[in-house]
């Protein structure tokens, strides 16, 4: 049988009508006006996602694209056939000076600086070919750090816009190569930079000619020490546009030559629509963004208007920041994908056949756009979980197991942060010299971070062979804390809320069971018409049923005794 209820619940239960959340009886104008509100709240979401769908995906065509970018990178880093210049071999001075004449030179020429297609249904190359030289200028050697006068001169093994080198050099001369400054820097100041400390400008040779003449570039600048202990980075920048996929490609290949020696070869290709609006698609896509910006004003003035009826409470509300939040974000995203419009048309007016034009900025700012767009649509999904919240009572229980267990969770954070940090830096000071896993901060994190995955484990071995004696303690350590203690706690954290929660709802339950018997089923009109005593009658038979019907759970019955047998005659 169920615990009657203490006085002051009775009393609340038949003057209020509510007990720890129960709403109280409210008419059925109110009723329909808050179902009307949700009802136009939920439309005007969901245009708005629609909207936002439309403007995003309309362009998109991945595997066309992905199809496209594959086989630039496969022409532009080397075939098989070449695999001794090849761009991932690419270790050395000697290998970079193969790559550009036995690999790169001929990928390019004669087709595409002839004005032919490269090999995939219509690829035209945008302008020329820049190679550009960042180095840094030499210093005087102090005797503190230049170990039996080995060097003559000296340089900063850091390479930054306060030790850039500008002044001429190479050559019999001395003074062959000379550095320039950006050519279009009004049209890229407005846009981000793929890196800022190569923005500056830097020493500029172009790729015009046929293939004898281009090889005869590469040598001339061999020959001439275009490349010495100076060097810290050369860039190799052009821009490819495909008619049928509609898409521009900005290609970087960098190769970066640190102070301690070798040469790190990276490619980044980055595509971009440089003609959003010349086709019936991208009018469409132009229709459906003035329709989201529409919406997305609407959205924002109701964000508003929440948050100063709201006040103070708006702050408490975690699906109302994440709406503000998300809010920002798209006016971030809407503001690049301007800035990435107006640039392009500006860019386009500017490219010549035989004129380089640097498309390396625009293509990372529509980058940046993509990755905010994703950010957005991430957000946007999360609050679809706001209107589900409202189907049952099941889905709120979940979102308030979350609610629960946020401060607990924010504290299990604080301390994992603290602990797997800590493995980080352990990780990294003992093995950044051996393992390629272990080379900096950012990669030990993202090593460690991906080993909570059974199918990411990092290489015990190495290891191993790197630290016999600390290696195999920090695995073991880390095995522990992070796997198996702190898991299980953030676990039980998540049991201990939907647990409270589970037993929360089947309060509420009970108490709408008491709302209704108190109610008899009819009007709060019809509640106010019983008197005191019907009322305490309809209580005392809610308590009297089985504990079953109030959805308590029932307490196990007693064994039955065992019947009496007859004594013998």
């Amino acid at each position: 049988m169920a615990t009657p209820p203490t006085p002051r619940v009775v009393d609340a239960v038949v003057r209020r009508g509510s007990v720890s959340g129960v709403p109280t009886p409210r008419s059925a104008r109110q009723r329909a006006r808050d179902q009307r509100a949700r009802l136009l709240e939920f439309i005007r979401f969901a245009v708005f996602a629609v909207v936002f769908g439309a403007a995003v995906y309309g362009r998109a065509n991945p595997s066309s694209t992905f199809d496209w970018t594959s086989f630039l990178r496969d022409r532009f880093a080397g075939s098989a056939a070449l695999s001794a210049a090849s761009l991932d071999r690419v270790s050395s001075v000697e290998q970079f000076w193969a790559y550009l004449n036995r690999t790169f030179v001929p990928s390019l020429v004669p087709d595409v600086l002839a004005g032919r297609p490269i090999g995939y249904e219509g690829s035209y190359l945008l302008g020329v070919v820049r190679l550009r030289q960042m180095r840094v200028a030499p210093v005087p050697c102090s005797p503190t750090n230049n170990m039996l006068d080995a060097m003559a001169v000296c340089f900063p093994s850091a390479f930054s816009s306060a030790t850039m080198h500008t002044l001429p050099f190479g050559g019999p001369s001395g003074a062959m190569f000379e550095w320039g400054s950006n050519d279009d820097p009004p049209i890229n100041a407005w846009l981000i930079a793929p890196n800022p400390d190569y923005e500056h400008g830097a020493y500029a040779v172009d790729l015009v000619g046929a293939l004898a003449a281009d090889q005869a570039t590469v040598r001339r600048l061999r020959d001439n020490g275009f490349v010495d202990v100076f060097t810290r980075a050369i860039l190799v920048e052009f821009a490819v546009y495909n008619v049928a996929v509609d898409r521009l490609c900005a290609v970087r290949i960098e190769f970066q030559m640190p102070a301690v020696g070798g040469v790190t070869p990276r490619m980044a290709l980055r595509v971009v629509n440089a003609f959003p609006y010349a086709t019936t698609p991208g009018i469409v896509v132009g229709i459906a963004e003035g329709l989201f910006l529409i919406a997305y004003a609407n959205m924002f003035v109701s964000i508003v208007y929440r948050a100063r009826h709201l006040r103070g409470r708006f702050l408490s509300s975690v699906s109302d920041l994440v709406d503000a939040a998300n809010m920002v974000l798209f006016a971030v995203l809407i503001a690049l994908r301007a800035v990435v419009i107006v640039a392009s048309a500006r860019l386009l007016a500017l490219t010549a056949p035989a004129a380089y034009t640097n498309w390396q900025n625009l293509a990372y700012t529509h980058t940046v756009v993509v990755n905010v767009a994703s950010c957005c649509v991430l957000f946007t999904c999360l609050h679809v979980l706001k209107y589900l919240s409202r189907l049952s009572d099941s889905l709120r229980s979940v979102k308030r197991v979350f609610a629960e267990s946020s401060a607990n969770l924010f504290a299990f954070l604080l301390v994992f942060i603290i602990v797997f940090f800590g493995f980080v830096q352990a990780f990294f000071m003992a093995f950044q010299g051996d393992i390629v896993a272990f080379r900096s901060i950012w990669q030990t994190f993202l090593t460690l971070f991906g080993s909570l995955s059974p199918r990411e484990r990092f290489d015990y071995d190495s290891v191993v062979q790197s630290n016999y004696l600390l290696g195999p303690a920090l695995v073991f350590c880390f095995v522990i804390l992070i796997d198996l203690l702190l898991g299980h706690v953030f676990l039980a954290i998540v049991h201990s809320s939907y647990t409270q929660q589970h037993l929360l709802q089947k309060d509420l339950d009970f108490q709408k069971t008491v709302l209704d018997t108190l109610n008899g089923g009819g009007s709060p009109a019809a509640m106010r018409r019983l008197t005191l005593a019907q009322r305490v009658r309809r209580m005392l038979d809610l308590l009297m049923r089985p504990a079953s019907v109030s959805q308590v759970d029932r307490a196990p019955a007693p064994p039955a005794a065992a019947a009496p047998t007859a004594a013998p005659s």
